[in-house]
């Protein structure tokens, strides 16, 4: 059983890795970082605000469907940021700042 303890939305001090993406959170990017209990330890999990909505997204669909697993979620990631990389390439924003997701 997980427990949460704390969540909230931070800005890095240093590089960390987002849970869902695997790629380097970047010192002053905000990120999403949650503390729980999991099979007795604490640990800290942290995640790109793109990323979490990303999940948010999918979860619904994610816990309520035979079929769709993380492999899926990992595709759909990829997807993603495939999206927001060709966007910046052809001068636009990432997606998290047209859509608030970093205010």
């Amino acid at each position: 059983m997980t427990v949460q303890l704390d969540y909230r939305t931070v800005t890095a001090r240093k590089a960390h890795q987002c849970l869902l993406c695997r790629q380097d959170i970047q010192p002053r990017e905000r990120y999403n970082r949650q503390s729980i209990v999991w099979e007795g330890s604490i640990e800290t999990v942290r995640a790109h605000l793109y990323c979490q909505a990303v999940l948010n997204l999918h979860y619904e669909y994610w816990c309520h469907s035979e079929g769709y697993g993380p492999d899926d979620f990992d595709e759909d990631m990829s997807e993603a940021w495939g999206e927001a990389e060709r966007s910046a390439a052809n001068g636009l924003t990432y997606p998290w700042l047209v859509n608030g997701w970093d205010a």
